[in-house]
């Protein structure tokens, strides 16, 4: 670039990608990625723009085999807390993933299933109290939303059939 740095460097092998890849794009955000036989084998990190005291702070990390995301993928925020945390299996979302919010706390864990939300998905009050549980069936909302006030109390109930509203929607307040 204009300031005698390296904007991207790569190994090949063969005329196919093979070893350390790194990328670094006009807006200061860097991806550092490692190469087998042309696809994305080993650690794969990008990271944000550099910060006002000039430190790089992974904006992702993850492990990827034959091009695909595998095991755990975590996302961070600027000020390097962690944002999310998602499970891959041959490059589709498997298991629980977790989203947190500014301050680090727990917001949202949701169970996915070959790349579906597959199971109860719940939502946190900023306390960790539970604030709802959605059911989720092939990555539709099917069966009993129930959404609880802080103190643990049911604060409303509604049925989901195929990811629309069928029934009585009821909601209560806490007395």
């Amino acid at each position: 670039d204009e300031q005698e740095q390296t904007v991207e460097e790569a190994h090949y092998l063969a005329g196919k990608l093979d070893g350390r890849y790194f990328q670094k794009f006009p807006d200061g955000r860097e991806l550092v990625a490692e190469y087998k036989n042309n696809f994305k084998n080993g650690s794969y990190v990008s990271y944000f723009a550099p910060n006002e005291q000039g430190q790089k702070i992974k904006a992702l990390e993850a492990v990827c085999e034959n091009d695909k995301f595998e095991g755990t993928v975590r996302e961070y925020q600027a000020n390097g807390r962690l944002l999310a945390e998602t499970m891959f299996s041959e490059g589709k979302k498997e298991g629980l993933a977790k989203i947190y919010d500014a301050e680090g706390r727990l917001t949202v864990s949701i169970p996915f299933a070959q790349d579906l939300r597959e199971g109860i998905q719940v939502q946190y009050f900023p306390s960790g109290a539970v604030f709802r549980e959605t059911p989720f069936a092939a990555d539709k909302k099917e069966g009993m939303e129930k959404t609880y006030h802080e103190n643990g109390i049911l604060a409303g109930v509604c049925e989901y059939r195929s990811d629309l509203l069928e029934g009585w929607s009821r909601n209560w307040n806490t007395k």
